[in-house]
């Protein structure tokens, strides 16, 4: 990764985005996972809800403050945010989840993630060059914009490609797996 990084922008980016370049997310992760059932009776809901909201604060300080996005401070950018979120995620189930119509909605796109996943760039490309064409003197500020712009659009085209494709084909998937009854002939 390192040397992929001193090559220049062009070539950490592109090492980014296979599975090598996520390996370090991958990792801190399943570590995470690890870390959370080992102490998972020793952290309390109120230690949870406390780790949480810092690990949010930190993020949210991490990507407006720093701008880690931009070279080379971004070679370091996705790491922290994956430090980061595993502390929100440990946090969050340490005290006991989201409970309530909140905490349905947050299920509800936890399903949708993966098309969230696949679409996120497609939907963020098209819409961001859409509005610079139509509304060329928008100023907005770069959390706004991506909040408006491409989050919101993204979840929306998200939910609507798993309610519409994803989870029917989840369903056929069951009927016709290996475990689906089977009808067996009349001798």
């Amino acid at each position: 990764m390192l040397g992929a990084w001193t090559l220049g922008p062009a070539a950490y980016y592109n090492i980014y985005h296979t599975m090598l370049g996520r390996l370090d997310q991958f990792l801190i992760g399943m570590a995470a996972a690890a870390v959370f059932a080992h102490y998972r009776g020793r952290i309390s809901k109120g230690l949870g809800f406390a780790l949480a909201a810092l690990a949010l604060a930190l993020l949210t300080a991490w990507l407006a403050i720093f701008g880690p996005l931009n070279y080379p401070l971004n070679m370091l950018s996705f790491t922290v945010e994956a430090l980061l979120f595993s502390i929100v995620i440990i946090g969050f189930h340490a005290a006991g989840g989201v409970r309530g119509r909140v905490g349905r909605a947050l299920a509800v796109l936890g399903s949708a993630s993966y098309s969230l996943y696949l679409l996120h760039l497609f939907v963020g490309a098209v819409v961001l060059k859409l509005v610079n064409q139509w509304a060329p003197d928008l100023h907005m500020a770069g959390f706004l914009r991506t909040l408006l712009f491409v989050f919101l659009p993204s979840i929306a085209l998200s939910l609507l490609t798993y309610f519409s494709i994803e989870k029917p084909f989840i369903e056929l998937g069951k009927k016709l797996g290996p475990n689906a009854p089977t009808e067996v002939p009349a001798p």
